[in-house]
């Protein structure tokens, strides 16, 4: 029998028995699928090669490729001539779009006046000593930020190992078995005491796929932060590899498929909380990600100053379907220190007031406390001095 129809066979055995996405690509039979590709008329090696990698590319699936092609192989740009499929034609489309092959660094972190900013291009086996590093001694009342909008995944233990530093509860990720649906949860345990405290927001986009993916799930099943930009691309099958019967090493998603806290497949993607497209201006990113009442809900803040009274109003006019659970008004004589209003409210239109006498100055400072899909977020909306 010739290696191409080898190939072939093996190709089909493998992807009928061990691969993962057969049933959501609708393939009743990878026999049939593969009869397009004339494996057993291929000679010499490198076309049996191509065939192999247009085959992978009908996939659709960038947990699948080739990872050696084998030897005595020709010019590869000049044989292979594979189209890419609508998922991965929208992840390189997004992957250009970012300018994602620009970073040169695994892990980046950087502090600014209002927030730390880590940047996550791919998961590895040091992430964690990098990270542990950077997040010690953070001050909690900064916002914390993990770009992984260009990150494509990496090494699995390096996303357990981030989380873990973003929570004191242990952390389970269920795995699911396509071919016997035999389920197992795995817990790892975190170490007490080493969570920093502040504010998660996590970037995902149309890249975010894999590693990032499943770190988008576990943040958002944990409510650990909130997750703003693109909905992620997916791959929730474990990869798997194999070498075909003429020396080309593949891999494929795997039949051992990560699910939520609800038992569903993460292979779709992970829905982001607030819809945002990043871009390479990071104080134009932050006047959005730390400012999202201001961005996401309409409403006004005016106030008064009338003869040694002040009043501060407030009016909701659209929501935006967020839960507001809570409006702070304070007012503070800045010559003395001490309060000249300091009320809460939760209705959506209200007024209160306060007096003062002979101040030279005074701040008025209007805090709103909101709910975006299960995350208690607190902004200030409204912050002025006023001089007399």
């Amino acid at each position: 029998m010739a290696l191409g129809k080898h190939t072939e066979n093996y190709l089909a055995l493998y992807f009928d028995y061990f691969y993962g996405l057969k049933g959501e690509r609708n393939v009743s039979s990878f026999i049939e699928y593969l009869d397009d590709y004339n494996f057993s008329i291929l000679t010499p090696d490198f076309k049996i090669v191509d065939s192999i990698f247009k085959f992978i590319s009908s996939l659709d699936d960038l947990h699948s490729d080739v990872i050696y092609y084998g030897t005595d192989i020709p010019d590869l740009d000049l044989l292979f001539s594979g189209e890419y499929g609508e998922r991965e034609e929208k992840i390189i489309d997004a992957y250009i779009q970012y300018e994602c092959y620009q970073y040169e660094e695994a892990i980046t972190f950087e502090e600014y006046e209002e927030y730390y900013l880590m940047n996550l291009i791919y998961f590895t086996e040091e992430t964690s000593a990098v990270i542990k590093e950077s997040l010690q001694g953070l001050d909690p009342n900064k916002d914390l930020i993990i770009d992984v909008s260009c990150n494509t995944g990496g090494f699995l233990l390096g996303v357990i190992e981030l989380v873990s530093f973003l929570t004191d509860e242990n952390i389970e990720l269920s795995i699911r078995n396509s071919l016997s649906n035999e389920l197992v949860t795995q817990t790892f345990y975190t170490q007490e005491n080493t969570a920093v405290s502040n504010d998660i927001f996590v970037i995902t986009s149309n890249v975010s796929y894999s590693g990032a993916n499943l770190f988008a799930s576990l943040v958002k099943d944990m409510n650990l932060g909130l997750i703003i930009g693109e909905d992620s691309s997916g791959g929730g099958f474990i990869v798997d590899t194999t070498v075909l019967p003429n020396g080309t090493y593949i891999m494929s998603s795997g039949v051992l498929n990560m699910l939520n806290d609800d038992y569903e497949s993460i292979e779709s993607g992970i829905e982001v909380d607030v819809d945002y497209i990043r871009t390479d201006n990071w104080y134009s990113n932050y006047k959005f990600i730390g400012h999202l009442f201001e961005n996401l809900v309409d409403y006004d803040v005016t106030h008064t100053d009338d003869n040694g009274s002040i009043q501060v109003s407030y009016t909701l006019h659209d929501n935006n379907e967020y839960e507001i659970n809570k409006i702070i008004v304070e007012v503070i004589d800045l010559d003395t220190g001490s309060s000249i209003l300091d009320e809460s409210n939760f209705g959506t239109s209200f007024t209160v007031g306060g007096s003062f006498i002979n101040t030279s100055s005074y701040s008025i400072t209007v805090s709103v406390t909101f709910t975006i899909n299960d995350i208690e977020v607190v902004e200030i909306i409204y912050d002025e001095v006023v001089n007399k």
